[in-house]
């Protein structure tokens, strides 16, 4: 069974060590994704993780901005998925992106860019490990992988980055 969001933060705010992220689906209507955003924060009220604790992510710029409405930078942590230059997240008070490795190996000077704004930066989906070598590499956050183990593997290992 799936989860709901708030078994996913009672659960996982019991480890504070670990950082959960999850994902705003894109709704049928506006009414339903302000409806969704609502409930969203009213959890994270009650629960009030650290902002270090958690990122939330979404493919809608608008679901983020309104988000970003509703609890503050010093609150939240946003992601979003896409292909946005890292000036114009800041500008919408986005602090993370959350790209495909497609786009980031395009805009590789985006990673350094979000970097000196304190910007997180997460690459999905790496799958060899020449890519994972890579994007550690080139300083990324974190990295959303399908193959665990060939990520520990490469986590495990000391890099040197420019």
């Amino acid at each position: 069974p799936l989860a709901t969001l708030e078994q996913f933060l009672v659960q996982g705010l019991k480890y504070p060590d670990v950082h959960l992220a999850f994902e705003i689906k894109r709704h049928s209507s506006k009414e339903n994704n302000d409806r969704c955003i609502k409930e969203i924060v009213r959890l994270l009220k009650e629960y009030k993780p650290e902002r270090k604790q958690i990122t939330v992510t979404s493919f809608d710029m608008d679901i983020l901005k309104t988000l970003r409405a509703l609890m503050p930078l010093s609150e939240l942590n946003l992601a979003l998925h896409g292909d946005v230059h890292p000036q114009v997240l800041w500008d919408n008070g986005i602090d993370g992106m959350a790209y495909n490795m497609n786009v980031l190996s395009a805009h590789p000077e985006w990673i350094e860019q979000a970097r000196a704004k304190n910007m997180s930066v997460t690459c999905w989906l790496p799958s060899r490990i020449e890519d994972m070598a890579t994007f550690i590499g080139l300083g990324v956050d974190a990295m959303t992988v399908n193959d665990v183990a060939l990520a520990k593997k490469m986590t495990e290992r000391v890099y040197l980055s420019k």
